[in-house]
């Protein structure tokens, strides 16, 4: 048998040493190429309401992005990251550009009225 450094194992990277940094850059890139072949089509789908669009985002990124995550032993600069990329997947959607100014909450608030996102709990063991 061959000894490997990490594998992927249902969908999720393995590591020996049981993080899951690899697993949520792994999801990230994963959930970044699913959300760039729905940009082209969002595109080109200017009479689809903005609700459709986010409501097809979160069924087909997020799903990825978050698939397993209770089982992460997550950390503030874990959280950091996949709240970094779902915001700025959001702004796209939404058209907002970094130069608008617009918060964070706000963006938030504009584009999840009625559903939120999953809410993320950092470990406070590491």
């Amino acid at each position: 048998m061959e000894k490997v450094d990490s594998f992927i194992y249902l969908g999720s990277v393995t590591d020996p040493r049981g993080g899951c940094d690899l697993d949520i850059q792994n999801r990230i890139n994963k959930a970044q190429a699913i959300f760039s072949q729905l940009r082209r089509h969002f595109r080109n789908w200017q009479e689809i309401s903005m609700k459709t669009k986010i409501s097809v985002y979160k069924a087909a990124v997020r799903s990825i992005l978050f698939s397993a995550f209770e089982t992460w032993p997550l950390k503030a600069l874990h959280l950091h990251d996949l709240e970094v990329f779902d915001h700025r997947c959001l702004q796209k959607i939404l058209k907002i550009q970094y130069s608008d100014r617009i918060s964070n909450v706000d963006v938030r608030k504009t584009a999840v009225k009625s559903n939120p996102p999953p809410r993320l709990s950092v470990n406070r063991r590491s």
